[in-house]
């Protein structure tokens, strides 16, 4: 008993200096943020409901931990390219890390029934000689436009598939981080083989909605309104496609609620997600 005892002290002591000196594990945090038509919306909710022609703002969100030098920035941002056309993407140049880092390159690529904004930034030492720490600031906003008819589904997303590590050294993401400080001549973590990148909220879903637009006329007005209270008082009757566009809350039925929501929604009151989505 007394020989396991030591055996097992000694093993203990000597796993001890690697527990000790083990290297901290640093962590990311990439979101998206989304305004529609100018108005912020959550992207907690399964979908986010949008209408032919509006326009979108999705920005991407760094986030890191105080001990996180964020260097080094590889990644595609996919989006589907049939339904969210106009893109354009706009860097946060205010923003600490683009001042240190710059933009090395950025491009778009086709490909898998989409487009990828192709992103690769780097630090320089004629920009800043420490990296940023303790982040959470936009790097670029993009901006597109919906395109589809109801119930067409758009996505934006960073692939977590793609994160470079050791089982999978091509990936396209990744985000590397000093050690020393910030010192960008320092000791540096490469591929996130030590680093957590958390990708959970960088992905978004549209879906195109025509719900209120009784007359089709591509936006949601006073006649809409109108138009679905006498349907719901039985004044007049719609047809099949009014239908399911006259229930604006989507919950099976028409009635002076639809109305009043789409009032809200003609007089900026209230948005389709506000309603859907509660």
């Amino acid at each position: 008993m007394k020989r396991i005892i030591v055996a097992t002290l000694a093993i203990v002591l000597a796993v001890l200096p690697i527990i000790v000196t083990a290297q901290p594990r640093y962590e990311a945090n990439f979101s998206f943020k989304v305004s529609v038509n100018g108005k912020e919306v959550s992207t907690e909710n399964e979908h986010i409901y949008v209408y032919n022609s509006d326009v979108l703002d999705v920005s991407l969100n760094l986030k890191t931990n105080d001990d996180y030098y964020a260097g080094p920035l590889c990644t595609e941002i996919f989006f589907s390219e049939d339904y969210l056309t106009n893109n354009t993407f706009t860097w946060n140049t205010n923003g600490r890390f683009y001042k240190c880092c710059k933009t090395y390159s950025n491009y778009l690529l086709q490909k898998n029934n989409g487009a990828y904004f192709k992103v690769d930034m780097i630090p320089t030492s004629a920009d800043c000689s420490q990296a940023p720490n303790s982040l959470n600031e936009s790097l670029l906003t993009m901006q597109f436009t919906a395109k589809g008819k109801r119930d067409d589904i758009a996505q934006i997303n960073l692939d977590k598939n793609s994160v470079r590590n050791a089982d999978n050294p091509f990936g396209a993401m990744y985000l590397a981080c000093y050690t020393d400080n910030g010192n960008l001549n320092g000791e540096r973590y490469d591929f996130g083989d030590e680093i957590i990148l958390d990708l959970s909220k960088a992905k978004v879903k549209f879906k195109i909605t025509d719900a209120g637009d009784v007359n089709q006329d591509g936006r949601i007005s006073s006649s809409d309104a109108l138009k679905i209270v006498q349907f719901s008082a039985g004044i007049s009757s719609p047809d099949q496609q009014q239908k399911i566009i006259a229930d604006v809350n989507s919950n099976g039925k028409i009635n002076s609620s639809d109305g009043l929501a789409a009032m809200q929604i003609a007089t900026g009151m209230r948005t389709i997600n506000d309603i859907i989505n509660g």
